[in-house]
């Protein structure tokens, strides 16, 4: 408790901006949203609001984590700019255990690190936006993001095995097709009734936000969506995505 208040308040522009906090179904795990000072621009009309996402558990069974999150303004889509690179200095995860102080003089070390990143990702992003991703490029890129698994050794003469690796890789090609319908058609969010997001333009960060809007809006899960999206396997899905997208807009010819 004293370190979360203390560090948020304390922090120069997240007290001035908006906070969320979230609790688990059990409320052993609670996430604390700030928002930063400044948006991410991408290009004209696309925007992303970033913020300090804050971690931490009542039992000591989860370590403090404080990352860079982000929300694409026009549809919501949110995205962990952090997990590509845990050695970039942009994830601060530590135990419980250890010095207060010392922990809260790394945090404020770590906001001011935030603040410099911001300009990175931003630079990053905007060549996503400018790299062209054709559809043929995009089925290359789902099939590295969604890949399907790699059938079980003893497949041949365990037809258990074989009809369990059948179901897993038709689910992974039916979220394909899913992926790719809302990347050439648009798709109607279930949380916003009514309201159709359009085909993703076709760059490299039409691709990516592709991926981010069927984690955030479309993929069946079970459990709770937001741990989901933002710290579980959907959260894996979008990291993945971000890494392909990153490789193929360096290959890409401009949009």
């Amino acid at each position: 408790g004293r370190l979360r208040a203390g560090w948020i308040h304390r922090s120069p522009s997240a007290h001035r901006t908006d906070c969320l906090l979230y609790t688990s179904k059990q409320g052993e795990v609670i996430w604390l949203q700030a928002r930063l000072p400044e948006p991410i621009t991408v290009c004209d009309g696309d925007q992303l609001d970033a913020y300090l996402l804050f971690s931490n558990s009542h039992d000591g069974s989860y370590p403090i984590d404080i990352r860079i999150s982000t929300v694409r303004v026009v549809c919501n889509n949110t995205l962990n700019l952090a997990l590509k690179d845990k050695t970039s200095g942009r994830l601060f995860r530590r135990g419980h255990s250890g010095s207060l102080a010392v922990v809260k003089e790394e945090a404020a070390d770590f906001f001011k690190s935030v603040l410099a990143a911001q300009v990175a990702a931003q630079a990053q992003l905007v060549a996503l936006a400018t790299a062209r991703c054709n559809e043929d490029d995009f089925r290359r890129f789902l099939a590295k993001v969604l890949p399907v698994p790699a059938p079980p050794s003893a497949a041949a003469a365990n037809q258990v095995a074989v009809r369990a690796h059948a179901t897993r890789e038709m689910k992974v090609l039916a979220s394909r097709q899913q992926v790719l319908n809302a990347h050439l058609r648009g798709y109607v969010d279930p949380t916003s009734p009514g309201v159709r997001q359009p085909p993703a333009d076709p760059t490299w960060w039409g691709a990516l936000n592709s991926v981010t809007a069927w984690v955030d809006h479309l993929q069946e899960i079970e459990g709770d969506r937001y741990a989901h999206i933002m710290f579980g396997g959907g959260d894996d899905t979008k990291a993945r995505a971000l890494g392909e997208a990153i490789a193929g807009a360096a290959a890409a010819a401009p949009a």
